[in-house]
């Protein structure tokens, strides 16, 4: 009865004490959820604030624009109206002044516009992403009921955990979703629960297709914050992530306090690298238009200049350095801007738009001059039809500088140094602007020579390289594994038994597992591409877990279990006494261990050392192995860049011995040194869409409805086949399908291309002023030739100027005045003929000169 009674109180104290151990768990649990969900919270709220940041990046800088284009538009508007020249100004001359400033004005007014645009499509794309994309993470009602724990969960733990002794094993709770998973059984995993979203479910962007069988089930929100699933498997007490996996729409694919790229640049990031192409190339042309704008201002400023020093006031030497003056300033915004030309290829071309002042100056400085120091009307400017076409070449040049480049999603002008700076991200890393030819074509071939780096040449030697790296980095692993089991079971042994000598070599063992394990596991990490290599970075640890740490599970599957540690050296004073350590019971062996353990290894330091010096050479033979395969990629770059150089050479010697575009002789097939191969290539360049690029944007009206995608017959099919190779395989480069386009503009989609708006309103509006320069400089030409006029200088006797001062001969009359003394004279008329009147300040008086007789008229 006693003995019931004893243990009916210890199962008794048994399971109150595990009850309080359950308990305590279980509020450390909620609280390491509660942590976690706050941590993805704030993970969050700082990927919001990113996109925020990226987006005023933009609306800020467009303001800027926009200020100072509204300031450079006021100036235009001053030179217009109260910047007049001389009347006797040539005609050609106001015809270059007003023409310089009318540009001025247009490129100004279309980069404010561009601006203003590029301002409300980055703040409108920012919130689409904040809230259709980048959601905060909240979970469910179902989530966060999962999260608490009832004591009746206790009562199912089983006897093993109810009545476990205190120190042995591991406790190892069941939640409340492992019950209802166990209670579900397998008939319900086949019926999936509908999935909970984070938020309102967008609007499809592609027709629905048939899902194939490895196809994951679709939740009903695509956010960046992870879809919530109601499901058991994915509740917070599972130990997964927060949000269930779907590696397709969450920013990272591990949890924030479980990884070491916390601070790394995630997929909200690249979704806005994505929307920002849609605005990138606005805020890109809207700096091209400010640089040609402010350029023309300082054209027209000169002209402006000639007409008051060269014309008005004759002097000369003013005006050379005023014009002097603005066009270095040309120049000099010209090495500011562009950054795809090297210094004499810009100063190449801005003295073709230098050229149109320095000959109006020459011209007009030594124009003869009438009586008055006036130019002559009758005088001929046989340089000027030069300035019109100087100008019209000028524009043309740059028109071909600001011409896109590259085949990527963003058009933009990549030959002006702003657009090196326009994408914080580094988009525009991958062009080099000091290459002789930059066009869309190098980039291409540079992409696919780069792309060969993982073909193979000789596949024998290579597929034994790589074999013989992979058994190297399995052999770390295992070695590694086998080095930390050992060293784990010598640190569990009792510190009192180590003597001096030991303590200090079990020391010098853990540096060298610390060491060695460091540099394998960063090796491994290098060599992930590898198969098998990832699993095996998973079975390893990182950190040293302890004994007392691992489950029954890993305990029974350690390489040594069994292994008796030791020997140690015990002095009692009589006599030294040898005994050793078992770890999984916690006993100590003396002298009869074999008896009372046979068959049992003994793990001494001197077997964990040779483990050590075997880990050692497992390390060097995978550092060594990885080093000549990072060699061996190496060598291939340099020869696939040789191979580039030497393929760019070719194409550029066959494009300059071609018949249609003759060209000067190149030493060697390269550029000489005097020679602007850049400002050659210029006019080489592709200004208009290919047809290739049209037929792509075509897809963009395809059927996005699921009926007409089904109904579609064999004839279609075949149709599109033969459609899809007569392109020439357009449609492998470019998808034509941009789904942000079609949601934006839906069946207007074709007509609807912002990366080439921007550039294709410059270009035209570009053409439409060389138009108006090559008509006034045809008109100009007509004059000069004495074909045809129709400008004409205003004579110069129609100005109003002061003849030159006659003295005037006075006679004296004798009249007798009204009122004597005190009349005032205020006023005299003397006409031609008839009498001449006298003004008082009360009376108007009429007199003959004849007779002298005064009549009065009025008072």
């Amino acid at each position: 009865m006693e003995l019931l009674m004893a243990a009916g109180l210890g199962a008794k104290e048994l399971f109150t004490y595990n009850r309080e151990n359950f308990k305590f768990d279980q509020d450390q649990r909620i609280e390491r959820e509660a942590l976690r969900l706050e941590m993805q919270v704030k993970r969050f709220e700082l990927f919001r604030e990113d996109v925020r940041d990226l987006v005023e990046l933009t609306v800020d800088r467009m303001d800027v624009y926009h200020l100072v284009g509204a300031l450079f538009l006021e100036f235009c508007i001053v030179l217009f109206c109260e910047g007049r020249v001389q009347a006797s100004a040539p005609p050609f001359l106001l015809s270059l002044f007003l023409l310089s400033n009318a540009c001025a004005f247009i490129y100004l007014l279309l980069a404010v516009w561009l601006s203003m645009h590029a301002s409300i499509a980055s703040h409108s794309f920012g919130v689409r992403l904040l809230t259709r994309f980048v959601r905060l993470p909240i979970p469910s009602m179902k989530q966060i009921a999962n999260l608490r724990s009832n004591l009746k969960d206790y009562e199912r733990q089983g006897v093993a955990n109810l009545l476990r002794l205190p120190f042995q094993d591991q406790q190892d709770w069941q939640q409340a979703g492992d019950f209802d998973e166990a209670k579900s059984g397998p008939s319900e995993e086949k019926a999936p629960k509908a999935p909970e979203s984070l938020g309102p479910t967008p609007p499809p962007t592609a027709p629905p297709k048939q899902k194939r069988r490895d196809e994951r089930p679709e939740v009903s929100a695509t956010t960046l914050g992870k879809p919530v699933d109601a499901s058991g498997s994915s509740s917070l007490t599972s130990g997964q992530n927060l949000l269930p996996e779907r590696e397709e729409t969450v920013v990272g694919g591990e949890d924030l306090l479980s990884c070491s790229r916390g601070a790394q640049p995630e997929r909200h990031v690249q979704l806005f690298r994505q929307l920002q192409s849609k605005w990138q190339c606005y805020d890109a042309y809207c700096r091209v238009c400010m640089g040609l704008g402010v350029n023309q201002i300082l054209q027209g400023l000169s002209y402006y200049c000639i007409c008051h020093t060269l014309v008005e006031n004759h002097s000369p030497t003013t005006g050379y350095a005023l014009v002097t003056l603005f066009q270095s300033t040309t120049i000099a915004l010209a090495v500011l801007d562009l950054a795809g030309l090297r210094r004499r290829e810009i100063l190449a071309v801005q003295v073709v738009g230098i050229m149109p002042c320095l000959l109006t100056a020459w011209g007009v400085a030594h124009g003869h001059r009438i009586q008055g120091g006036v130019l002559d009307p009758a005088q001929t400017y046989m340089l000027s039809p030069l300035s019109f076409l100087c100008q019209v070449l000028w524009l043309e040049l740059w028109l071909r500088v600001a011409a896109p480049h590259g085949e990527d999603q963003a058009k933009l002008p990549r030959r002006f140094r702003q657009v090196l700076f326009l994408d914080v991200f580094g988009d525009s890393s991958g062009w080099d602007p000091q290459e002789g030819d930059n066009n869309c074509e190098d980039d291409m071939i540079e992409g696919e020579m780069f792309k060969q780096l993982g073909v193979k040449e000789d596949k024998d030697a290579d597929e034994e390289a790589e074999e013989a790296l992979l058994a190297a980095a399995q052999r770390a692993a295992s070695q590694l594994t086998m080095a930390q089991c050992a060293a784990r079971r010598w640190n569990a042994s009792p510190s009192w038994a180590l003597s001096k000598q030991q303590a200090k070599d079990l020391d010098a063992v853990r540096d060298q597992l610390k060491n060695w394990g460091s540099t394998i596991y960063t090796e491994l990490e290098r060599c992930c591409r590898l198969s098998g290599i990832p699993e095996a970075l998973r079975n390893l640890e990182r950190d040293l877990r302890p004994w007392s740490e691992l489950s029954a599970e890993e305990q029974s599957a350690d390489p040594f279990a069994g292994c008796l540690v030791g020997p140690f050296e015990h002095d009692d004073g009589y006599r030294t006494s040898i005994y050793h350590f078992e770890i999984e019971s916690q006993r100590t062996l003396f002298e009869d261990a074999a008896r009372e353990c046979p068959g049992a290894l003994v793990l001494s330091l001197q077997a964990i050392q040779a483990i050590m010096k075997d880990l050692e050479d497992a390390a060097r033979s995978l550092l060594e192995l990885r080093i000549m395969s990072d060699l061996r990629i190496t060598m291939q770059r340099r020869r696939l860049q040789s191979e580039l150089k030497a393929k760019k050479s070719k194409r550029v010697a066959a494009r300059n011995s071609s018949p249609p575009r003759p060209a000067a002789p190149r030493a060697h097939g390269g550029h000489t040194r005097g020679q602007f191969p850049n400002l050659v290539a210029l006019f080489k360049t592709r200004l208009h869409q290919r047809v290739e690029d049209r037929e792509a944007n075509l897809e963009l009206l395809r059927s996005d409805s699921p009926a007409e995608a089904s109904t579609a017959s064999t004839e279609g099919s075949e149709h599109a086949a033969d459609t899809s190779s007569s392109r020439g395989g357009s449609a492998e480069r470019d998808p034509g399908r941009d789904p942000t386009l079609v949601a934006m503009a839906g069946a207007n989609a074709q007509h609807f291309v912002p990366e080439k708006l921007p550039w294709q309103v410059l270009r035209n509006i570009t053409r439409v002023l060389q138009l108006c320069w090559l008509w006034s400089g045809l008109m100009a030409l007509l004059k000069e030739v004495h074909v045809y006029q129709v400008d004409f200088q205003q004579h110069p006797a129609h100005e109003r100027r002061l003849d030159q001062t006659k003295i005037w001969s006075f006679e004296s009359m004798e009249v007798d005045w009204p009122h004597g003394s005190f009349f005032r004279a205020q006023g005299l008329l003397c006409p031609s003929k008839g009498p001449f009147h006298v003004a008082s300040p009360f009376v108007l008086y009429a007199a003959e000169a004849e007779d002298r007789k005064i009549t009065r008229l009025e008072e």
